[in-house]
Formats: structure tokens, sequence, C-alpha cells
């Protein structure tokens, strides 16, 4: 069995392994798409957030901002708003917080039955 910080040093080696790889020699033939995919790219409006909140799940474990799917439902108007001017001074500055761009892997032990 191996210990915490040996287990810590798998993971390492494995995601420097898989994520780090050389770029191929031959890029692959890959031809352009006919049409463009419908994307929307405007800035999100308050009834986007509206919707996606609606939609969270409660009973879900918080993520890195310990904030549940009940708390932000508990007020939703206040939340959308906060929400809405926080992606319009995203979408302005064109900044994303760093903290968005960290992937955070969380061991889980199994459910004895």
């Amino acid at each position: 069995m191996e210990t915490p910080s040996q287990q810590q040093k798998t993971r390492v080696e494995y995601f420097e392994d898989l994520l780090n790889r050389p770029a191929p020699e031959l890029p692959p033939d890959i031809s352009s798409a006919d049409t463009d995919l419908p994307i929307n790219c405007d800035r999100a409006s308050k009834a986007e957030i509206k919707r996606a909140i609606g939609i969270l799940k409660n009973g879900k474990a918080a993520g890195p901002d310990y904030i549940p799917a009940e708390a932000i439902k508990a007020d939703t108007e206040t939340a959308v708003n906060m929400l809405h001017d926080l992606f319009n001074k995203i979408w302005k500055d064109e900044i994303i917080p760093v903290e968005w761009k960290e992937g955070i892997l969380i061991k889980l032990p199994k459910r004895e039955i």
C-alpha cells in the first residue's frame, strides 16, 4: 500500500507524462468545418445566468469557493446581479481570474457497501 506522499508522487509523474508530450512531427490533416457552429459569444444576459442557477443541483459538494448551490439559490436575484457584474467585467477587461484556470484533484474514498 502506497503512502499518501508516494500516491502524490505517482500522480505527479503520471500527469507530467500525460500533459507534457512533444508535438507530433506530422500534424494531423484536419480540414475546416463547412459551417461555423452557432455559438453565442455575446455577453451573458441576466436571463442566461438565472437559467444556469436554476439548473444547479442541490446536495452537491461546494467547489473551491466553498459556496454550495443552495446558497446561490437562496437569493437568486442578488446572485444574478453579482454574477452579471462579474461576467461583464471579465468580458470587458478580457482577463479571466487565474483561479478559474486551476485544476484541483481530490481523492475520494470508495464507499463501503
